[in-house]
């Protein structure tokens, strides 16, 4: 009767089991830390615009993922960067085939068709930016905005740099840690 007893807890633990290796599996295999790859291709395109318009050449020194995405205001953002399909950028990209041209400024008192930005964004991205052959650096905040319609990825230069004294406190109310400080919650650069 024992044996029994004992022969069935084991298939009910080994049942339990199987389906959590599987879940345990999947994640380990599609959920991977750092920016996502969506947000990446944005960050991929602002560096080549900042190369292609200034020839400012960005190596990504760190990337944080804000710990308070809804805590990103209007306030916080200088220019931003994007497709324009969706969301109103003042640097857009130009559609052509095979790809995007740079960068375009619309011009003055032109409309887009695109709608503003939505705040708060529902994710977003702290990113600093060294640039090559100075001892300079740029933050970016590449932030998901979304409606109820859709989503994209927007790279927002900061309107308070860093040798501004707001910084630090934006970057503590973002909950991403300030240049140098590292952080706990700091990811490697992806590529």
């Amino acid at each position: 009767m024992t044996r029994t007893i004992l022969n069935r807890l084991i298939l009910v633990a080994l049942a339990a089991l199987i389906p959590c290796a599987v879940l345990v599996a999947w994640a380990a295999l599609t959920l991977r830390p750092g920016l996502p790859a969506a947000a990446q291709s944005a960050l991929e395109q602002y560096r080549q615009y900042r190369s292609a318009r200034n020839g400012e050449s960005l190596t990504v020194q760190t990337i944080v993922e804000a710990w308070h995405p809804s805590e990103f205001t209007p306030r916080m953002s200088g220019d931003t960067y994007g497709d324009g399909r969706y969301f109103r950028a003042q640097h857009v990209y130009a559609d052509m085939e095979g790809g995007h041209t740079p960068l375009t400024v619309p011009a003055p008192g032109s409309v887009s068709s695109s709608r503003p930005l939505p705040y708060p964004p529902t994710d977003a991205w702290c990113v600093v930016l060294g640039v090559t052959g100075t001892q300079s650096s740029r933050v970016v905040v590449i932030a998901m905005h979304e409606d109820a319609y859709v989503a994209a990825w927007v790279v927002h230069e900061l309107a308070n740099g860093p040798q501004a004294p707001e910084f630090a406190a934006d970057m503590a109310q973002l909950g991403c840690a300030t240049p140098g400080q590292g952080g706990s919650h700091a990811y490697p650069p992806t590529r």
